[in-house]
């Protein structure tokens, strides 16, 4: 009843290895995929451990292309949000939370993606960052074409808007009576 969480891109940081992502899944073993701190992962970007992961996947001279697409694409959605015991989000339909992100895809894209042999892989090869256009999470709107509709208006220096941002954090901290000196200026 237990599951993987791969982090690929934090293994190879650390030195850890490849997952055997293959052999867990002929056990039966879900595999999810995670992004892990930012300590072992700059980007936190979960596009790219995807592609890492995929890629990696292959490098099994007895399976590569054994885990199909569709795997990993439920691997960072249904499966996923199943396996956290989140019933209502994982899959874009009615009564579900509306979580997702539309990726944008280039004039040429639109073009190979009708002609390539497996249009799911493709979309989940691309690099997602540059090509965010919407971010949403129970169907509030929280990114769109650059801007960031839910975050206040803070001017001045970046200095000045982390010490706001810590001093929040604290608050909320306190008021939830988890008061944490990480969060406090010194």
């Amino acid at each position: 009843g237990s599951a993987v969480v791969h982090c690929p891109w934090a293994n190879l940081r650390l030195g850890s290895g490849v997952a055997p992502v293959s052999r867990y899944r002929r056990r039966g073993i879900d595999v999810l995929l995670g992004s892990d701190g930012a300590a072992c992962n700059n980007r936190l970007d979960l596009s790219s451990d995807l592609r890492l992961a995929m890629g990696l996947a292959s490098l099994s001279p007895s399976s590569p292309g054994r885990i199909p697409s569709s795997y990993w694409l439920e691997a960072v959605t249904s499966l996923a949000s199943a396996r956290l015991g989140w019933p209502d989000t994982g899959a874009l339909r009615p009564g579900m939370r509306a979580d997702m992100v539309l990726v944008e895809m280039s004039e040429r894209e639109w073009e190979e993606i009708g002609s390539c042999e497996d249009p799911v892989r493709f979309v989940l090869e691309l690099p997602w960052g540059e090509r965010g256009r919407l971010t949403m999470s129970k169907g509030q709107i929280l990114h769109l074409d650059g801007e960031f509709p839910t975050l206040p208006d803070i001017r001045g220096k970046v200095e000045e808007a982390r010490a706001t941002l810590l001093r929040k954090a604290a608050r909320l901290n306190v008021a939830a009576g988890c008061p944490d000196q990480r969060y406090t200026r010194k």
